[in-house]
């Protein structure tokens, strides 16, 4: 890639997805995955970050940008039934 821009997209947080929420022990593996997901986006920011300054000086051209997708999922959540697990992904759902 010689020029233009590079978008790296973080890690979904699932800790509060429907499946998870009702999971038999879902309190504490949603708490688990949270943290998880959070770490290694943390994780990734410091290697888009600190790549992008080489990937300057080696390419000025090229831009690295990263986009955290959690708000736009949970934004688009937002209308689907979560009361009950998978409820959302049958055709009579209204």
């Amino acid at each position: 890639m010689s020029s233009g821009t590079l978008l790296v997209l973080t890690l979904l947080d699932l800790g509060n997805s429907p499946g998870v929420r009702g999971a038999e022990e879902g309190g504490d593996l949603g708490q688990r995955i949270g943290e998880l997901v959070a770490e290694t986006n943390r994780h990734l920011a410091r290697i888009v970050f600190s790549s992008e300054g080489g990937a300057r000086r080696f390419n000025p051209r090229l831009r690295i940008r990263l986009l955290d997708i959690n708000p736009y999922v949970m934004e688009a959540m937002n209308s689907l039934n979560t009361s009950e697990p998978f409820t959302y992904q049958t055709l009579s759902v209204e």
